[in-house]
């Protein structure tokens, strides 16, 4: 009991001045936080801190708009660069509506080069392919879903001719060829072949000895149903 007696006294004179003092450090606490909430909004050094991402049980997700990884400006939802040349990113809802997922890609000065679409709208997904500046993109590949058909050449957005394909396979020309065949043991592009569309006509013709144009016509089949073979055409 001997003991015990200064450790009670020393106790209770600790619970007293905490009673007289408890409102004191209260009001001292809020100070505090009030204090550090100023600094936090005003201080420059959290200008910079990342908000809006979010926690669950299922994972982490963000809800304040664009991520850039590489970029302090992305361009469309997730836009990833190397900081040195070119980037690409991942977007919906840009060009091809809200069911699309679109993939693009730009050069070093931000500028789109290519994009390409997966539209899942139905139960057929259509697959496009396209090069060029944003919203002046010009297709060049297209696997329509409904009728699981594919594409090369101009379609969507084409001014002439299908929009979309019509067969397994559909070609459609435009400033080059339809098809080339090569010979992989010529030299200089000689033993080349060629098949296109021009003006009505199927042309078949073969490269010159020069390497350089088309100086051989082979055959021609003609939309009215004519046929012309040899040099002739």
């Amino acid at each position: 009991m001997i003991f015990l007696f200064p450790t009670l006294i020393i106790t209770t004179l600790l619970i007293i001045y905490l009673n007289m003092h408890l409102a004191k450090m209260l009001r001292l606490a809020m100070s505090a936080s009030v204090i550090l909430a100023l600094a936090y909004v005003f201080n420059p050094a959290f200008a910079n801190e990342p908000t809006g991402w979010q926690t669950n049980l299922t994972g982490i997700h963000y809800s304040g708009g664009k991520v850039g990884v590489g970029t302090a400006t992305p361009e469309t939802l997730l836009n990833i660069t190397n900081g040195v040349g070119g980037s690409f990113g991942l977007t919906q809802e840009l060009l091809g509506g809200p069911s699309t997922l679109e993939l693009t890609t730009a050069d070093a000065q931000n500028r789109q080069t290519t994009r390409a679409l997966i539209r899942g709208s139905n139960d057929y997904a259509n697959l496009e392919l396209y090069s060029g500046p944003l919203r002046s993109e010009t297709n060049g590949f297209l696997f329509y879903g409904p009728n699981r058909a594919t594409g090369l050449g101009q379609f969507v957005g084409s001014t002439s001719g299908n929009d979309i394909p019509k067969a397994r396979l559909h070609l459609k020309e435009g400033d080059i060829p339809s098809i080339l065949l090569e010979d992989e043991q010529a030299a200089s592009g000689t033993r080349t072949f060629r098949i296109d569309v021009h003006q009505g006509k199927v042309n078949f013709q073969a490269m010159g000895d020069n390497g350089t144009s088309w100086q051989r016509n082979l055959m021609q089949l003609y939309h009215n149903g004519d046929i012309c073979i040899g040099s002739s055409c």
